[in-house]
């Protein structure tokens, strides 16, 4: 026999299990689900709505967008120039790196990331009459109907409908990315050939505008914006210069976009918000306590509540607490006791805080990343299993960036500035205290297996400015080794100077020792006769003199000098003779330096 619970289960739309007898609810059916998006573009309106408001949703978007992003290594190009050329333009101009995160917040928001690319334009209006192109600025005219009409200034004629004609300008300053919002795109996809074609639809912000005629939009805006809203018709992007970055996704009707990585978190959210709600109104509820006096209980005769006028004994615990609080050190004198109650003040054991922790545990969990990269702990190491998890998940996001710039946004840069082919990768995505690989690098540089380029590339360092810094470093050791020789010879010149000097000075007093030994032997001889010479009181010291004179004379002079002396003084003579041997034969002969005798 069977139960008579037993029949045929029919699901509805209110979200109950009909059966034929009893009706169940449905195990899948929540208070959320009233309020989940019936829509993908609804589905963006609440990812964005939790990335702006959520902290924690933020904070780990923001972190999942900044973190895979290193600096760009160009591949097999050795030209400086071309290279310095590159960084400018991405660095200065494109602010690249920036634009990389940009990417990731509508990546990790919305699932999805439109990014084409656009050469701003110089506008011109065309006289149909005098075929002249005249600048927008130059001319006045009346948007009307989605057109320019007015006067030229050319040819005069009046009320003319004049021609858009928009002049690219070339540059790198005038080269720019655009993405698209989610929320403003429509998808066709063709789900037999995988193929997709994408219809924009312009914001209501930019509409006023133009309806308004504001000219600094209509100088700038496209043509085309402008023939969709008189058409009132979408814009279809060009699929050829149109990246969709976009999440994988099931073979559903809708894959057109990818999904959100929110998606499996509305519910939790809702929930969350839910919580703290419940503590918003736990802590206006139960945060400050309500304090109450009253008279306490006495004897068994004494019965405040029978024996005493409460009335006034209420405006005596007022007048009393008003004094204690005009006077922290006043006393209270009670004729009988009181007591004390408080009511409420115990928001912080009601609140959810408990709860709370664990769903935003899971909310991190739900972004594929650890808590750690989130908080931080003393585990967020390079050895952790932390990091491995987040660079494994990071792997196919920066492969997908690379595909974006090697496939897309550089040959678009090269076709519109005539800039010659690179291709670029990022640094290697890792942790700056991987010791373990560092230490492999430096093996492999010792052992010459890697250039010092590709180490100091895997390192983080530039290499251009590495060397350019050794060569300042070479450049001032070179002139730190040149002041030292030159320092070192100066020395040796000024020692070998003070050398020459004392090594002359000892010669001359070897030869005036020599000499003076033998004159004096013959003093009074030599005094007789020199008595003639005037102011002589010491022969030795006049043959001195005349040895030295002579030594500096010329030849010719030197023999005049010595015929005389030899035919006045002959025996003076003799001894000059000798002075002037010794003063020859001495410049080969180095006597020992000492002290003269």
């Amino acid at each position: 026999m069977q139960p008579a619970d037993v029949g045929v289960a029919n699901i509805t739309d209110a979200g109950l299990v009909n059966y034929s007898r009893l009706t169940y609810p449905n195990p899948t059916f929540d208070l959320s689900r009233h309020y989940s998006p019936k829509s993908v573009k609804s589905l963006f309106r609440y990812c964005r709505y939790y990335f702006r408001n959520h902290e924690y949703i933020h904070n780990i978007i923001l972190k999942l967008a900044e973190y895979p992003i290193t600096d760009l290594i160009f591949e097999n190009l050795d030209n400086i120039d071309i290279r310095n050329n590159y960084q400018e333009i991405l660095n200065h101009y494109l602010k690249i790196k920036q634009f990389l995160v940009d990417i990731g917040l509508d990546y990790f928001v919305y699932g999805n990331c439109l990014v084409s690319v656009n050469m701003e334009f110089k506008r011109f209006l065309k006289c149909p009459t005098c075929k002249t192109s005249i600048p927008f600025r130059k001319i006045k005219t009346i948007f009307q109907d989605y057109s320019f009409k007015g006067k030229c200034s050319v040819c005069g004629a009046d009320q003319v409908k004049f021609s858009i004609e928009d002049s690219y300008l070339q540059g790198p300053e005038f080269f720019k990315f655009i993405r698209w919002n989610p929320e403003s795109v429509e998808i066709d996809y063709d789900e037999l050939t995988g193929n997709s074609r994408y219809f924009y639809s312009i914001n209501e912000q930019t509409k006023k505008a133009i309806n308004a005629g504001k000219i600094e939009v209509l100088e700038r805006v496209p043509k085309i914006f402008l023939e969709s809203l008189k058409d009132n018709k979408k814009i279809e992007l060009d699929s050829k210069n149109l990246y969709h970055f976009k999440r994988p996704t099931l073979a559903e009707d809708d894959r057109g976009f990818g999904p959100p990585i929110l998606q499996p978190l509305l519910k939790t959210l809702w929930y969350m918000q839910m919580l703290r709600r419940g503590n918003e109104a736990i802590v206006a509820e139960h945060l400050i306590p309500n304090r109450a006096v009253s008279p306490a209980a006495a004897a068994s005769n004494l019965d405040p509540f029978t024996s005493m006028n409460l009335g006034e004994w209420a405006s005596q615990m007022q007048e009393n607490i008003n004094k204690w609080k005009r006077d922290p050190n006043y006393i209270g004198i009670f004729p009988i006791p009181i007591q004390y109650q408080s009511l409420g003040g115990d928001a912080k054991l009601l609140m959810l805080t408990p709860e709370l922790k664990f769903l935003e545990e899971g909310i991190i969990n739900n972004f594929g990343v650890p808590t750690e990269f989130i908080k931080g702990g003393s585990t967020w190491t390079s050895s952790s299993v932390s990091l491995r998890i987040v660079e494994n998940h990071f792997l196919g996001y920066r492969e997908l960036l690379e595909d974006f710039l090697n496939y897309f946004a550089l040959p678009k840069l090269q076709h519109f500035l005539k800039l010659p082919k690179v291709r670029v990768r990022f640094k290697r995505f890792k942790m700056s205290d991987d010791a373990s690989e560092k230490e492999i690098l430096m093996n492999l540089l010792l052992n010459g297996k890697i250039s010092q380029a590709k180490f100091q590339t895997e390192m983080g360092w530039n290499v251009e400015e590495e060397r350019a810094l050794q060569r300042n470093e070479i450049k001032e050791q070179i002139d730190i080794q040149t002041e030292q020789a030159v320092a070192q010879v100066e020395a040796q010149g000024k020692s070998s100077i003070i050398n020459a000097r004392y090594q002359a000075q000892a010669q001359f007093a070897f030869v005036e020792a020599s000499a003076r030994v033998r004159e004096q032997v013959f003093v009074k001889e030599l005094m007789q006769e020199l008595q003639d010479v005037e102011g002589i009181q010491d022969p030795s010291d006049l043959l001195q003199k005349w040895s030295i004179e002579l030594s500096l004379s010329a030849p010719e002079q030197q023999k005049i000098f010595l015929e005389q002396v030899a035919a006045k003084y002959p025996r003076a003579f003799g001894f000059l003779q000798y002075r002037l041997q010794l003063l020859a034969t001495s410049q080969s002969y180095a006597p020992p330096t000492g002290g003269q005798q």
